[in-house]
């Protein structure tokens, strides 16, 4: 019994959700734009047409983003004393590919992601990569949105 109670205790110690405190933003919308390209020039900027409101879950103890754009699979997070950066490189459909990196200001809550939508170039119907192995690729749009966060409060 003495031992079952050990590991069962140790267990908790160990594991990082213990002592997890998660802190929720949300984020409100308030400027952005978009820059179309055609043949990787830069054509026409537009305003974006952004997700008006996002809520984020920051994990302080693991220094993680949970929840947020541009976060799941693949995504890489940096965590400094000043920002939390966090990056997503992602194939959407065929060849079409998505990167997103979110930058998040800790001491005045802005928030600034950047998107880029790229198309891979293809010959003799195969994607081409360089010579470091990544796809060649032609950017298809740009856009910069921000965002005002504040951290938001548990109801109960």
């Amino acid at each position: 019994m003495k031992k079952l109670l050990s590991i069962l205790a140790l267990s908790l110690f160990m594991s990082g959700s213990a002592y997890a405190e998660i802190v929720l933003l949300k984020c409100e919308y308030e400027d952005g734009k978009l820059q179309r390209y055609k043949n990787n020039k830069p054509q026409k900027v537009e305003k974006d047409n952004a997700i008006k409101e996002y809520e984020i879950k920051l994990d302080l103890a693991l220094e993680t983003v949970t929840d947020g754009p541009g976060t799941g699979y693949g995504s890489t997070v940096f965590w400094k004393d000043d920002f939390i950066t966090w990056m997503s490189d992602n194939t959407v459909v065929g060849p079409y590919d998505m990167m997103t990196i979110a930058s998040l200001n800790r001491f005045n809550g802005k928030l600034i992601i950047d998107r880029k939508s790229f198309k891979r170039v293809v010959e003799d119907g195969h994607f081409q990569k360089d010579s470091n192995g990544n796809w060649i690729r032609n950017i298809e749009w740009d856009s910069q949105s921000e965002y005002q966060c504040k951290k938001q409060d548990k109801l109960f």
